[in-house]
């Protein structure tokens, strides 16, 4: 006759069981942690984006308000500074503006804005058409 007929208790959790669980919980952190320069870049792109896109309406506007007798070819730059993870990082945005007559009554207006991103040349382009005013 056996001594104990003891039962025991299956309620705990086991040292497999706990280290599995870690392991998952360091191989997520990890690739987290990848992640985060990934998004500051993208973060810093998305403000020269942005800061390119209001420079160059900002030349447009000015080439529409100074009316067809008035628009004339231009080139400018601008510099903007972000500050992402605590890393500040200025931008030299250059825009220039080209005016060409397509007809007696119409001109082409053409604002492009570049700058270097990471060793790539980006630019963003905005375009209207001008004619005299009645």
């Amino acid at each position: 006759m056996p001594l104990c007929h003891c039962r025991r208790s299956r309620a705990g959790v086991t040292l497999i069981e706990v280290l599995v669980a870690a392991g998952l919980l360091v191989f997520t952190v990890i690739g987290l942690i990848g992640v985060f320069p990934l998004q500051a870049r993208a973060l810093a792109l998305g403000r020269a984006q942005v800061a390119a896109a209001a420079i160059a309406e900002r030349e447009l506007e000015a080439a529409v308000g100074a009316g067809y007798a008035g628009a004339a070819a231009r080139s400018g730059s601008d510099a903007i500074t972000s500050t992402v993870n605590g890393v500040s990082v200025s931008t030299v945005l250059e825009s220039r503006t080209s005016v060409t007559t397509l007809t007696s009554q119409l001109k082409d207006v053409v604002v492009q804005v570049t700058w270097n991103e990471g060793g790539m040349s980006r630019v963003v382009t905005l375009e209207t058409l001008l004619a005299p005013s009645p």
